[in-house]
């Protein structure tokens, strides 16, 4: 309340009445609670000390991060205006309005980037005012200050003071900045001299890319490196690429291969992910009394998962699911090939020449005589090759890399598999 409203004393019936005046007063505190997030005066806990501090002519202070709050220069002068002792000289609300209007502020992210601290709330509250606001404040950061800020994003999705909400606000915007920049947060790089490949060749190659076994400090993983020698367009694709890996480290679900980092000493495109020994087709035929429906549920969940955070497989297949040491089915590669659809397809008529036709969709092969206008993977697309995965799995036997049979091993169509 504007102090006049409290000096009943010395102050006449008609001023100590609210007015326009004592409104706009009490809109300077509401404009400094939107962006501050805090009570006015929220130091002290009673109001009688909150009375005794305005009738002093104590206001409340400017926050260190002002501007990385949105609270720049023009706002702050408006808003001691709003709070003038003398009532006469406090702006119109239109004034008020106009002025908000010019001020257009935007949001400097410079402040913010200087002093983050992911464990101060402080830093976290004004993260969150930064990722509302206006829509081209992350196109502002180029070069330093765009791999700074995206590194705080990563630090900030690991605070303990972040919910869910802006968790995912922060990933939205750490997938926009990596997909503009190329760049990745600091942390996805894994240390240069601690990850090797072990032996000269890849033990899986694919249309795209080439599995390798390696060991980064001691434990074995697998290095999945994209072919370079497809690409006309490098920079394109690591754009691309880091718009995806940008996602994969946050990935974290029991059916979800874990994504451990990038190395670009090793290869200017390269996954690495923990070693599992076998994928699910190997595994059925050496376990030839494995129930087959938990682990086809297993796949489900994963997939389930991935959609839900917008991302696409695009190639799944037996072979794109591993088996960890507990006999619980993991998909690994996601995204992978989404890369590959929209950056090297693109530019080849003999689609059939990279696509696995087993199991991909319809609508990618023939894209001319489908609804689609480009050649790219989708949700609807990895439901497609998820069936394809249920046949391969529950139906089909391979005794020879010439002659597949059919074998009923118990998984009826008539078995419901739910979508959990």
């Amino acid at each position: 309340m504007a102090p006049e409203l409290f000096d009943m004393e010395h102050a006449g019936p008609e001023i100590t009445r609210p007015s326009e005046a004592s409104d706009v007063y009490a809109f300077g505190m509401v404009v400094m609670e939107v962006f501050t997030s805090q009570l006015p005066f929220f130091a002290h806990r009673h109001d009688s000390q909150v009375i005794f501090q305005v009738m002093s002519g104590v206001r409340p202070k400017r926050p260190i991060h002002a501007n990385a709050l949105g609270l720049s220069d023009p706002i702050w002068d408006l808003v001691q205006l709003c709070w003038h002792a003398d009532r006469t000289k406090r702006p119109s609300a239109a004034f008020a309005l106009s002025r908000l209007h010019q001020a257009d502020p935007g949001v400097s992210l410079k402040p913010l980037i200087r002093g983050f601290d992911s464990a101060s709330k402080d830093s976290i509250r004004t993260l969150r005012y930064a990722l509302s606001s206006r829509d081209d404040v992350l196109v502002q950061l180029q070069g330093e200050e765009a791999h700074d800020f995206i590194d705080i994003l990563d630090q900030a999705m690991d605070s303990p003071h972040i919910d869910e909400e802006l968790s995912r606000r922060c990933l939205r915007a750490l997938r926009q900045m990596c997909g503009r920049t190329g760049y990745l947060p600091t942390s996805y790089n894994l240390p240069e001299g601690r990850l090797t490949k072990t032996g000269d060749l890849a033990f899986a190659s694919g249309s795209f890319a080439d599995a390798w076994e390696g060991m980064y400090d001691n434990s074995r993983v697998r290095i999945k490196t994209l072919r370079i020698s497809l690409v006309q367009d490098l920079g394109r694709v690591k754009t691309r690429f880091c718009s995806e890996a940008a996602v994969w480290k946050r990935l974290k679900h029991e059916n979800v291969v874990p994504f451990l980092g990038v190395s670009t000493s090793l290869d200017p495109l390269c996954t690495v992910s923990p070693w599992m020994d076998q994928n699910i087709l190997d595994y059925i035929r050496m376990n030839a009394e494995v129930e087959r429906l938990p682990l086809l549920v297993d796949v489900a969940k994963g997939l389930k998962y991935l959609h839900s955070l917008d991302v696409v497989h695009g190639n799944l297949k037996g072979t794109d699911v591993l088996i960890n040491e507990n006999g619980v089915a993991c998909i690994t590669d996601y995204g992978l090939a989404s890369i590959a659809n929209e950056t090297i397809l693109e530019s080849t008529s003999d689609v059939g020449t990279y696509l696995n036709p087993r199991w991909t969709a319809p609508e990618l092969l023939d894209p001319d005589n489908s609804e689609v206008q480009t050649i790219i993977a989708s949700k609807a697309s990895d439901i497609y090759s998820y069936a394809m995965v249920m046949i391969e799995v529950g139906f089909t036997r391979q005794k020879s890399s010439s002659e597949v049979v059919t074998a009923p091993i118990g998984l009826h169509w008539s078995t419901s598999i739910p979508w959990v």
